[in-house]
């Protein structure tokens, strides 16, 4: 036994005869498994992990840093973080990092470099890399001193029954591998990781800083916010010695663009560019910007330019509509933020970037000179149209490679290349691909905006009807008082004046009918936008949540496996189920949205989307105690061409009425029948309750936009609680429905059912059908 060991072992007996001694107190020792129960339980999940790491980062006044997944496809894999902040000198490594409960960060909340509000004040990232790893190696190393630390710690080594304090870790001083940083090794790493999981750490912790400044005194504070440009993370994946990026704030973002413009030169100095655009459904490759088998001067080779490349993302702002590709609203708006001070097409040489090109002000493609009016062909016609394609609407880059320096060299300040004539072919190239590329986008985006323009047009044609209807009625009453001043012997007689008089009645009442259908109109438009905002938020949602039945599920697996009470087993099988559940029902709104964002209509056999639908909703309807019966008649029950969608709604909806009125009628059964099948010339489908039904007097206006039996929202009810009942449901199942040729009404419900809504739907023809199985 070392004497190391003989001292350990002398201080746990006098710490224990301390113990005995003392019969008024008391104190606590610490079993080492804590360490193992920590990292469980202040950790959630593999990402959360990560964040509280990347926060640590932060606090240590780091302007970049790299995370970076080595072999982590499966587990036992690395992962390595390693920023450029002041690290750890070895007394403020055993005073924070090793010490539990450290209250370093809560002495000092500021950062000394950057006066950062720290981020990670909880001591969780000691723990974070405990819940990833079964190993962790720091290497940290301060400015001031000339060796390094490295401290080794095996968490496996935390055991049952074992005293915390007893348990050491290997410290020694190596050589600096940087002036100042720390690296930590996460070795074995408990979980496998895909790249999604790895996006999702980067969303992280770019979501982890606040937007913007809220408020003065978050300003003077100095807290984190986005957009900071002297924190900087870059995620890696390497498999094999190959290491490949996975995530950057640009990579995320570009992802969303309109259309990707990439222009390149061949080595015989021909250009082309391409322009991509899933939202606008354009691909077109090599349009020819010069090239030597042009026949015309215009498109000459160039005489020096060679082998260059670039790729350009171009958006436009404030046209969330343009896109197809399911960016928001508010990332947009995220993405015009940022242009403020990161858009620009950049250069690189040799993999380094040129200064100033691409910088904020720097024009070198003379963008912002130029007119934004563009002129091009469509329907045979000459078309001039005004599109945005200024720097602001442009990230990316220039990748000259060049290792010699025979077409570009840098200036001795390193500011910018030496003008020459490479350099003016450049110029010349990457901007007549970029406007070419915008030139190739340009019909798509006028097209939109003829499109949004005529909705306007058409929302304003009522209300300027109502307008004109008003004005001539008071230059008819104008006119005709005037008429009464100048000569009263025009009317030949007191009953000429009663019919003048009744017929200016029936003109002020048919306007006052106009508008009141023009409040009706434009209370709907209103509510329908609500609806498409909610659409939205709904989508986000069903996209954020569906990941989360994955995780619960794999959890309450790993607590099935040791727990062997079985009434907590039986709890938690209780629990899986439900979670189970939910899985369903979230990845079918998560499928109808996805489905959503496509264009293509396509013909629907109705089991397809029936059986679905009662799948998703299985769960609610046992919960509600509905028995709920199909009835499919038939095969081949095809629609014509329609948007799946569409269906994920009309079924949502007609369950949801049927279930408020079983709610309000409480049968001693509550039944729901859903029966489809096809006729002559229509597919039909039929849904049937036994609740409340409905009135006759109502049967034709709970099809009317804002009719609703529904009880009004209170005035301070959500916005969720005032469009539930909102009375556009059934409104919007008759304009879909309506859009087909189909029609929509309440039927005669059959025996034992009070309410019976009939679709009925055009069929798809045989031949149609035939080409569906072929």
């Amino acid at each position: 036994m070392s004497t190391k060991e003989e001292l350990l072992k002398l201080r746990d007996e006098i710490n224990q005869q301390l113990a005995e001694l003392s019969n008024d107190s008391i104190a606590f020792s610490v079993d080492a498994n804590i360490i193992n129960r920590l990292g469980k339980e202040l950790i959630g999940r593999a990402e959360t992990g990560v964040s509280e790491l990347i926060k640590n980062t932060y606090d240590a006044d780091a302007t970049f840093v790299s995370v970076d997944f080595v072999n982590s496809n499966l587990t036992g894999g690395t992962l390595i973080i390693d920023d450029d902040g002041h690290g750890m000198t070895k007394e403020s490594l055993i005073k924070g990092f090793m010490t539990l409960s450290s209250t370093s960060k809560i002495h000092e909340p500021i950062s000394p470099k950057f006066k950062r509000q720290r981020a990670g004040r909880k001591g969780i990232g000691r723990f974070a890399t405990q819940f990833l790893g079964e190993k962790l190696i720091i290497i940290t190393q301060v400015e001031s001193e000339e060796f390094a630390t490295k401290v080794t710690i095996d968490w496996n080594s935390y055991e049952m029954d074992k005293e915390l304090s007893s348990i050491e870790n290997h410290i020694e001083a190596i050589p600096k591998q940087k002036i100042k940083g720390t690296t930590l090794y996460i070795e074995q790493l408990r979980h496998s990781w895909t790249d999604a999981q790895i996006r999702r750490v980067f969303r992280y912790i770019s979501d982890l800083l606040q937007p913007t400044f809220l408020s003065d005194r978050s300003s003077e504070l100095n807290i984190a916010k986005q957009g900071d440009e002297s924190f900087l993370v870059e995620c890696y994946r390497t498999e094999n010695g190959l290491r490949t990026i996975i995530a950057d704030i640009n990579k995320l973002l570009y992802e969303k663009c309109l259309a990707e413009i990439d222009g390149y030169v061949t080595k015989e100095g021909d250009a082309y560019v391409q322009v991509k655009s899933t939202s606008l459904q354009l691909n077109d490759a090599d349009l020819a910007i010069s090239s030597s088998k042009a026949s015309n001067d215009i498109v000459q080779p160039y005489l020096i330019l060679r082998n260059v490349n670039f790729k350009v993302y171009y958006f436009i702002y404030d046209r969330p509509e343009y896109y197809k590709n399911g960016i928001t609203k508010q990332e947009l708006g995220r993405v015009e933020n940022l242009a403020s001070e990161q858009s620009g097409i950049r250069v690189y040489r040799n993999g380094f970037r040129v200064l100033p090109y691409g910088e904020v002000g720097d024009d070198w493609l003379k963008l912002d000179r130029q007119s934004n009016r563009m002129q091009f062909e469509l329907n045979e016609s000459t078309v001039s149209f005004n599109i945005p394609y200024t720097n602001k609407n442009f990230f990316g880059f220039v990748e000259l490679i060049d290792k010699e320096g025979d077409l570009f060299e840098e200036t001795a300040s390193r500011e910018g290349l030496i003008e020459n004539k490479a350099l003016e072919e450049l110029r010349d190239f990457v901007r007549k691909a970029v406007t070419a590329g915008v030139r190739r986008i340009a019909p798509f985006i006028y097209n939109e905006k003829q499109k949004r323009d005529q909705k306007k047009t058409e929302a304003k044609t009522l209300k300027a009807k109502v307008e004109g209807l008003q004005a001539k009625i008071e230059e008819f009453t104008s006119e005709d008082e005037q008429g009464e001043d100048d000569d009263e012997t025009d009317f030949d007689s007191q009953n000429n004046q009663k019919a003048k008089d009744k017929k200016k009645e029936e003109i002020k009442g048919l306007l006052s009918e106009l508008n009141s259908d023009l409040k009706v109109i434009l209370d709907e438009i209103a509510m329908l936008r609500i609806l498409a905002t909610l659409g939205i938020t709904i989508g986000e949602f069903t996209h954020e949540i569906v990941q989360f039945p994955i995780f619960f599920n794999s959890k309450l697996q790993s607590l099935l496996i040791t727990e062997t009470d079985p009434q907590k087993r039986e709890s938690l099988e209780q629990v899986v189920d439900k979670v189970n559940h939910l899985d369903t029902y979230t990845s079918y709104f998560n499928d109808a949205v996805s489905r959503n964002s496509k264009r293509e209509l396509e013909f629907i056999e109705l089991r397809r989307v029936i059986r679905p639908f009662l799948a998703s909703t299985k769960w609610d309807f046992e919960h509600e105690g509905i028995n709920v019966e199909e009835d499919i008649r038939g095969y081949d029950v095809f629609t014509v061409q329609m948007h799946p969608s569409e269906w994920h709604s009309i079924l949502l909806n007609l369950y949801t009425n049927s279930k408020k009125a079983l709610r309000r009628a409480k049968p001693s059964e509550k039944k729901i029948k859903i029966v489809a099948g096809k006729d002559d010339q229509n597919v039909y489908l039929e849904f049937l309750d036994n609740g409340d039904g409905i009135p006759k007097e109502n049967e034709n206006r709970i099809f009317d936009a804002f009719f609703t039996t529904s009880s009004p929202a209170g005035m301070n009810a959500s916005l969720n609680e005032q469009l539930i009942g909102s009375g556009l449901g059934l409104k919007i199942l008759k304009d879909i429905i309506a859009e087909y040729k189909g029609d929509i009404f309440v039927a005669s419900p059959s025996d034992g059912f009070n309410t019976c809504i009939r679709i009925e739907i055009p069929k798809a023809t045989d031949e149609q059908i035939r080409t569906l199985q072929n």
